[in-house]
Parts: C-alpha cells; structure tokens; sequence
C-alpha cells in the first residue's frame, strides 16, 4: 500500500513536472504567433476564395495552358475588342440567358473581388516590412488575371441578354478590377523598394 501511495506521488509529480512551461523564455508569445500566420494568409485566403467562386461559377476558370496564354496576353496589351476568351469560359455566355441572372453573378463577382482589394491594402498597410512579396503577389496577379477573364465574360453574357453593357454593376465590377491591378502594382512597387 506504502509503495502505491509513493508510485501514485511520483506519477502526479511527473504530470505536474510535464504540464510547466516556461512563457517567459520562449521565442514568441501565442498570440504572436497567431497574429503574424493571419497576417500571411490573409491575401493568400482571399485570393483563394476569389479563384474558387470564380472557377465553380464559371466566370473564370482555373489554370490552364489556354487561360496562361490568354493571361499573359492581357497582362502585355491589355483586353481588346476582339479578345476571344478560351472555351471553357464560353460556356458561361453561351448558357447566359438571363439579365437578372448575369446582374446577380456581376455584383457577387464585384464582393470577392472586393473582398480581395480590401485584404490586400489592409495587409499591405499593416504588414511588416520583409525582403519578398512574391508570393502575395503571385496570388494578386492570379486574381487579377480571373477578374479580367470574368469581366470579358460578363461583358459578353451583358451583350447577349440584353445588347449592352450600360449597367451599374459592369461599371461597378470594372473600377474593382481597375483597383485590383493598382494594389497588385502597390505590392510590386512595395518589394522593388525593399
């Protein structure tokens, strides 16, 4: 019985032993730690949610040789009159047949890219200065690339529902995509002066 009482001291000083840290002498406080993994993210998740809902719905699609080709020529010389948006894309405007519908998919396009524009400039207001912004600026270029592909998409379902693109929402949509390029340049300026 002595013996059990002993072994059961030791057990609960070992486990008392175990559970002691020392929050003194680590490298970074928990909170820290937390703050600087949102901090990171913060881009990459908005940018992500962008790319999903922009994929699932069709307005733009995800990476592919096609779209990489037709990315990089809307990043060189811009969209043009005549830009043909690959196939996969098409299939948004060949099954658009509604303006409410389109209108609708124009302003929750207009929210993530939102969304996106605002995390960017919060993170890049907020963030510590650091040697490299390439990977928050590899996501911005991805969305910005999805954006335009979706504006030439919406503009093309517009015209085909209705005969124009004289719509608050397109107007909307488009000044978005013209503020995601700027906070897209805004990082690249960022990491040329670091």
């Amino acid at each position: 019985m002595l013996r059990f009482r002993f072994l059961t001291i030791v057990f609960l000083m070992f486990i008392c032993a175990c559970t002691t840290v020392d929050i003194i002498n680590s490298p970074e406080a928990p909170s820290e730690i937390g703050n600087d993994l949102e901090e990171d993210n913060v881009v990459k998740k908005a940018t992500s949610r962008l790319a999903a809902v922009f994929s699932k719905r069709r307005f733009a699609v995800k990476n592919n040789r096609k779209q990489m080709q037709f990315a990089a020529k809307v990043l060189l010389e811009g969209l043009s009159d005549n830009a043909k948006v690959n196939d996969a894309n098409q299939s948004y405007v060949e099954t658009a047949d509604n303006l409410e519908s389109t209108l609708s998919d124009i302003r929750i396009a207009s929210m993530h890219v939102e969304k996106t524009v605002d995390s960017a400039i919060l993170y890049l207001n907020t963030a510590s200065k650091k040697k490299s912004y390439q990977k928050e600026i590899t996501n911005l270029e991805q969305a910005l690339i999805a954006s335009r592909m979706a504006l030439q998409v919406f503009e093309d379902a517009l015209i085909k529902t209705s005969g124009n693109t004289n719509f608050d929402e397109f107007v909307v949509y488009n000044d978005l995509v013209d503020r995601l390029r700027d906070v897209t340049n805004s990082f690249s300026n960022r990491a040329e002066t670091n």
